[in-house]
């Protein structure tokens, strides 16, 4: 994304000053960081929630398609050096699969999406470096 995008992602910014402009792209804003392998042992410990990934993943009457992707949860709760992108699509499939199939609940998903938000200013999380007052001015001539 360019900073011009990002300015024009909010239609109210057509009608503020570049100074204006410059606070808003500092602003803080939700994003979800990865979490590491300490986290998400923390999580996977509290309220059975690892247990209930190794059972899914030893259970041969659920579909081979939920023992995989259990078996996976398990893994990466499990190993040391591994994390887990939610802003990834295809990790945060996985972990709706889980919940899909009644293996994890709809607030341990919430729990983890809290444990992986993060406030960052909106440029970063746009993945642009701080702009200043003149990168604001140049984009949007």
């Amino acid at each position: 994304m360019t900073l011009r995008e990002l300015i024009d992602s909010d239609p109210a910014n057509a009608q503020r000053t570049d100074e204006e402009v410059l606070a808003w792209v500092h602003e803080d804003v939700d994003t979800l960081v990865p979490l590491d392998s300490r986290k998400l042992l923390r999580w996977g410990g509290a309220g059975g929630r690892l247990a209930r990934l190794e059972d899914a993943a030893a259970n041969a009457e659920l579909p081979v398609e939920v023992r995989a992707v259990a078996r996976a949860a398990v893994l990466v709760v499990s190993r040391e050096d591994t994390q887990l992108e939610l802003a990834d699509p295809n990790h945060e499939a996985l972990v709706d699969a889980l919940v899909a199939s009644g293996v994890l609940t709809v607030e341990d998903k919430a729990q983890m999406i809290a444990m992986a938000t993060k406030p960052a200013p909106r440029y970063e999380a746009a993945g642009l470096n701080r702009p200043l007052l003149g990168d604001i001015a140049a984009a949007r001539a």
